[in-house]
């Protein structure tokens, strides 16, 4: 009974967590979000249940907040990304 799920990114298999994969995640009813981390840059992508129950996707940089109201959540991706070192 997830309420949020984080997806690292992978160049093999991005396009498929973010399409099919997503779309097996919203049918969990107890599912507040989905939050994809890239590998690729600094950058979070979050698919969040809105309270009309639509998805509604937020991005966000360097500097910022993924902010997930529904599970009183802010993430910062500065601190995500913390001693991480991206392959360019």
């Amino acid at each position: 009974n997830p309420t949020l799920i984080v997806e690292v990114t992978n160049p093999s298999t991005e396009e498929w967590d973010r399409g099919e994969k997503l779309s097996h995640y919203k049918q969990i009813p107890s599912l507040a979000g989905c939050v994809f981390v890239s590998h690729s840059e600094r950058r979070l992508d979050g698919v969040l249940l809105q309270p009309d129950e639509s998805w509604c996707t937020s991005t966000v940089g360097p500097g910022e907040c993924l902010v997930i109201r529904a599970l009183g959540l802010r993430l910062a991706l500065d601190e995500i990304y913390e001693g991480v070192e991206l392959a360019v």
